[in-house]
Order: C-alpha cells, then sequence, then structure tokens
C-alpha cells in the first residue's frame, strides 16, 4: 500500500491534466515564445499570453502584472534585492517567521549593504498584530515583506490595513502568498500588496517555475540582464511547457475553490480532529486566522523524526533540520513560544484537496499507533491532551 502523502504544503503532485498540457505544449511548441519572426513562435507566445492570463486570474490581477520565473525563491529573492536596491532608502520590515527564502536576501541586504532590518515577532501561534506593523513604517522603510500565510504553521496575515497604510506612505508591500494560493481565494488588490510571489508545485503544477505579481505602478529593478526580458523585467528563455502547465493548475485551483470552497477544509478538520486526540498532543497551528490545508501538533518529550521514521504509512514533515552531527530548529519553531520539550516534536501534516478521508482515518490510525508506542518507550505513557495542554 502507498503511504499517505501529507506534504502538499511542500509539494503538490502534478495532476495528470496539468502535465498532459505540459506534454503537449513540449511537443507542439518546440521553438523560443520570444521569436516572433515565423508562425510557430507567434502560436507560441500566444499559448504563453494564455498561460499568463488563466494564472492572473487565480490572484485577481491581471496578465500583464504577471512575470514568469523559476519559482517563488527566485520571486522573493527578486523583490527584495530588486526593490530595496531601487531606492535610497535604507530599511527593510519583514517577520521573524517568515521563509528563509524572504529571511537569508533580508539577512544579506543588511551583512552586504548596510541595511537597518527589522524583524518583527509573532506570539504563540505566529499571529502578527498588524498595528505592530503600521507603527513600525515610516518613509525611511525600502520595503516590508510579510507572507499572507505560513508554510509550516499555516498562520494567515491580515494584511490590508498594513498595506493600506504602506501605500500611504509610498512604501511597498510584498507578500509571499505561496502557501495561500489554490487553499484559499487570494486577491491581490484586496491585500493592497505591491508585489506577490508564488510557485506553481503548490498548487499540481510544474516544478520550476513561479510568478511574480507586480503593481502596476510599481517598478522593480531586474536581477539579470541580457535577452529579450519576459515583461521588461526577466531575460532569458521562458519554459514554455512549465508556464502552459502552470496555466493549466491555476486554472483548475480556481475551478476547486469556485465549485468546492470548503473541501480542503473538511478534510483539514478530520486531521486535525484525530491529531488533537492522540494523547501526548499538543496543537502548533492556529485554530483561527490560518489557511487550510496546513496542520502542525507537537508531540512532547517524542523526536519528531522518529515519528515520521517508525511511521511508513505517513510522508510528513517536521519543524527542524538536521544535518549530520546537528540538529536546528527552523525560524518557525524558534519565533513561537512553544514548551522546551515541545520544539523538536513538531510535525506538520498538509492534506491536499484529492485526499480522501479514508487516507486520514489510516493516517491518524498509523501515528497513533507510533505515538503511543514512543511515548511508553520514553516513560511518558501519562502525558497530557491537547486541551490540558492548552488549559
Amino acid at each position: 500500500m502507498e503511504p499517505v502523502y501529507l506534504d502538499h504544503a511542500a509539494h503538490g503532485p502534478i495532476r495528470p491534466s496539468v502535465l498532459d498540457a505540459y506534454r503537449d505544449a513540449a511537443c507542439r511548441w518546440a521553438v523560443n515564445a520570444n521569436n516572433l519572426s515565423h508562425a510557430r513562435g507567434r502560436s507560441a507566445a500566444a499559448a504563453l499570453d494564455t498561460a499568463r492570463e488563466k494564472t492572473s486570474v487565480l490572484i485577481g490581477a491581471t496578465p500583464n502584472e504577471i512575470t514568469f520565473t523559476s519559482g517563488a525563491t527566485e520571486s522573493n529573492n527578486w523583490v527584495i534585492f530588486g526593490a530595496a536596491l531601487r531606492t535610497n532608502r535604507r530599511r527593510i520590515i519583514t517577520v521573524a517567521t517568515e521563509h528563509v527564502s524572504v529571511l537569508a536576501p533580508v539577512a544579506a541586504l543588511r551583512e552586504r549593504h548596510g541595511f537597518d532590518v527589522t524583524l518583527l515577532e509573532v506570539d504563540r501561534w505566529g499571529r502578527l498584530d498588524p498595528q505592530r506593523v503600521i507603527e513600525a513604517v515610516d518613509d525611511q522603510v525600502a520595503l516590508v515583506s510579510i507572507m499572507l500565510a505560513n508554510n509550516e504553521i499555516g498562520t494567515r496575515h491580515d494584511l490590508a490595513p498594513i498595506g493600506e497604510h504602506c501605500r500611504t506612505l509610498g512604501v511597498p508591500l510584498h507578500t509571499d502568498i505561496t502557501q495561500a494560493v489554490g487553499r484559499i481565494p487570494v486577491d491581490v488588490c484586496t491585500l493592497q500588496a505591491s508585489f506577490a510571489t508564488f510557485s506553481s508545485h503548490k498548487i499540481h503544477g510544474p516544478l520550476g517555475i513561479g510568478a511574480l505579481w507586480k503593481h502596476p505602478d510599481e517598478t522593480l529593478v531586474p536581477l539579470l540582464l541580457g535577452g529579450r526580458p519576459d515583461q521588461g523585467l526577466r531575460p532569458g528563455t521562458i519554459n514554455l511547457p512549465a508556464a502552459v502547465g502552470f496555466g493549466v493548475a491555476s486554472e483548475e485551483a480556481a475551478d476547486r475553490l469556485n465549485h468546492d470552497p470548503h473541501g480542503l477544509q473538511r478534510t483539514t478538520e478530520r486531521l486535525s480532529a484525530g491529531l488533537e486526540s492522540i494523547r501526548g498532543a499538543l496543537r502548533v497551528s492556529p485554530v483561527e486566522d490560518a489557511v487550510t490545508g496546513i496542520v502542525n501538533v507537537a508531540f512532547p518529550g517524542v523526536d519528531a523524526r522518529e515519528v515520521l521514521d517508525a511511521t511508513p504509512e505517513i510522508i510528513g514533515a517536521t519543524g527542524s533540520a538536521c544535518s549530520a552531527h546537528t540538529v536546528t530548529l527552523s525560524p518557525v519553531i524558534e519565533a513561537i513560544d512553544l514548551p522546551r520539550d515541545a520544539r523538536l516534536s513538531c510535525i506538520r501534516l498538509s492534506p491536499g484537496w484529492f485526499t480522501t478521508e479514508n487516507e486520514i482515518d489510516v493516517a491518524l490510525e498509523a501515528m497513533t499507533s507510533t505515538v503511543r508506542t514512543l511515548r511508553e518507550r520514553n516513560g511518558l505513557s501519562k502525558a497530557r491532551t491537547n486541551r490540558e495542554y492548552q488549559a
């Protein structure tokens, strides 16, 4: 029996329809879509325009505001360097729980270019008080970067008041919407954002392609030079098959949200309730202000890696990264105030739209058995329930 795949926050397996579109594009348009001097090149360019339109609809944008990239990591780096280095302002504001593809370039701006970085803290559930951001923003800020939904614990931030305040001061707001797109409706205009970034493979599209949305009133310094740039911003030959697949994946993600808006929520709630019923479980994800499809739970006193290693029926993720000799916590787990014995026991399980209730039940049965065995081995058979932890 195949293990239950509960790691959609890392990668949503490509859908057959998307793969078919990718293959068809690769065979039909074996040309450079930038070359408009022949009919096949113009046909490829038209296919690229269609893909761009489908992708833009998913986030409430228009096609000419979308630039294709290699993924959210490139897009995040591009916005942070490209927006910061276009101005004489020397201050960046971001959040301690951001993805490393935001935290790393922000750190580079501080270390290499002397930027002042304000790293905002969050509460126990990873929530950010919008008023704290508003109070921190002034006319010396080059960029504010805050993700819409957290990739490890699912916390969703209220960006609209932040974006509105930033706009009055002429400060651009960048948001990484990767973990929200396809899970909840996203409208970049409602968010009052200046830039938004996301990846194809999180919505069951091809790997290696993503998008950067830029508000039409904003400017951005290109990271790369040479060739004919996409949207006048990013040079190089566009991966047309991947873009076509991205467009199909975006269209299907929008359809799922329109036709079954609560489907993923039902699956998520079933998983969450089952995990919380396990003796010794501690909920890490917030109950409110969270996106569907991401559940993070800890089993204090038991190493998360051991739990997953001993549960081959499940594919999930831990909240730590390990090398041969050391274990380091993720910035997210470090930033939230968890009990000490819970910090290395965090497990993220992220179902997708196509995860069945039966698969959730199989995963829960396996997880319950593993946790019980490991806790008994560690002398933790009398561990508290989640409700007792929260009391």
